[in-house]
């Protein structure tokens, strides 16, 4: 099965999402043989993904998750990664501006895959719990209306792919579906791409997952989220309907930031750098970048009408303290 299924995509025939489906159950399947694994997931990467294999591989990828049941759906931020730059984890700070704005959260995230910049490695420079079961985080999310869902813990199968990726040595579908597949089912989402071709397929992925309201966007010079260093590119999922628009700071009255100005580091470096911006510091203009991300997530909550005000509502959540009090009250005691 794999092997034609393969064999398809070095033709550059595209599968359909039960095709797709049927790969994922290959791949995941321990009879297997990691070079089989290698080569069909190099001709796919090669072809490059289709909306229909994406659809396939996150809805399977869904039935195999550990599911968490919030008590109702909250707001996902994440990215696809893959740019190779040192980053600060802006969608993990967003996630605590957003809470503390009361605006419901549930973040799927993971480590990095090559460097220690992930959400999860952030959380735990911080401090904070991140092996929680899922009534653990359910109860996080009604005590605090935030919680993280780390993704190797929600989808175990998934590392029977791992020796095969790391052997491939770049991105694979994976990369793309992990975003889709927040074991909570949300139904509203900012996500990110470093590679903006891949926009238009995510944003028709998200709508035909279900999603009612989303976001895909990519920023100059590359990465999977908006950027004040250039130009962005916004994808937006309203009311049944695609939109595409180009943004640049200056349309909102917003400063340049030169990329090689903002800090960025590991783990260790960016809770510093967290810490600076919910105390209300600039991080070297980090706390702006934080600020435009959380107004993409308060315009598809639909919490604020449009990105200028929310930027402003995130900066004063960030000035008055309301941030600061939300990671406290998140901390173990």
């Amino acid at each position: 099965m794999l092997k034609d299924l393969t064999s398809r995509c070095l033709t550059g025939h595209s599968l359909s999402p039960s095709e797709a489906e049927s790969a994922l159950d290959a791949l995941l399947n321990p009879s297997t043989g990691d070079s089989e694994r290698l080569a069909f997931l190099g001709a796919l990467a090669d072809k490059g993904e289709s909306v229909d294999e994406i659809i396939g591989f996150a809805q399977g990828m869904m039935k195999r998750c550990v599911p968490v049941a919030l008590p109702h759906p909250g707001v996902d931020l994440c990215g696809t990664g893959g740019s190779g730059l040192d980053r600060f984890n802006v969608s993990t700070t967003v996630a605590f501006v957003l809470a503390s704005l009361n605006v419901p959260v549930c973040k799927h995230g993971n480590r990095g895959s090559q460097k220690g910049n992930g959400s999860f490695d952030l959380l735990e420079a911080l401090g904070l719990p991140i092996d929680l079961n899922a009534e653990e985080q359910v109860q996080r999310f009604k005590d605090h209306g935030l919680c993280f869902l780390f993704a190797r813990a929600h989808h175990p199968t998934v590392k029977a792919v791992g020796p095969a990726r790391a052997q491939l040595g770049r991105r694979t579908i994976f990369n793309l579906v992990g975003p889709l597949c927040n074991p909570s089912k949300t139904e509203r989402q900012v996500l990110g791409v470093s590679d903006p071709k891949l926009g238009p397929l995510m944003i028709e992925a998200l709508k035909a997952l279900g999603r009612k309201s989303a976001m895909v966007v990519w920023g100059e010079p590359g990465i999977d989220e908006i950027s004040l260093s250039g130009n962005s590119q916004l994808w937006q999922l309203e009311n049944g309907s695609v939109s595409h628009k180009t943004l640049n700071p200056n349309d909102l009255d917003l400063p340049t930031l030169p990329w090689d100005s903002l800090p960025s580091g590991e783990a260790e470096h960016n809770a510093q750098l967290f810490q600076e911006i919910i105390n209300g510091g600039e991080a070297g203009g980090l706390r702006q970048v934080v600020a435009i991300n959380a107004a993409s997530a308060l315009v598809v909550t639909e919490t604020h009408p449009n990105l200028k005000a929310g930027y402003q509502a995130a900066l004063e959540a960030l000035s008055d303290g309301r941030t600061l009090a939300k990671f406290n009250d998140l901390l173990p005691s």
